[in-house]
């Protein structure tokens, strides 16, 4: 069986990968508003959020960048 051939698991697809990509703006998003003190969270999703953004930012941008460098 291929998985994607059809409509509606090309859309669950899509929506997974959506999903996925929106982890870090809402992990942002979280951490920021704790800060500012807009929100009251438990600190083990502020910890999450906190390592997920940390992560984004030092790994994941700059061996995105190195990656997309043209190679001579």
């Amino acid at each position: 069986m291929i998985v994607g051939k059809s409509v509606p698991e090309y859309i669950l697809i899509r929506t997974c990968i959506t999903s996925l990509r929106l982890v870090t703006p809402l992990a942002f998003l979280v951490l920021v508003s704790w800060l500012l003190g807009v929100i009251a969270v438990h600190p083990a999703p502020v910890a999450w959020c906190s390592v997920e953004v940390a992560f984004y930012l030092l790994v994941y941008l700059p061996r995105r960048r190195y990656l997309q460098q043209v190679c001579d």
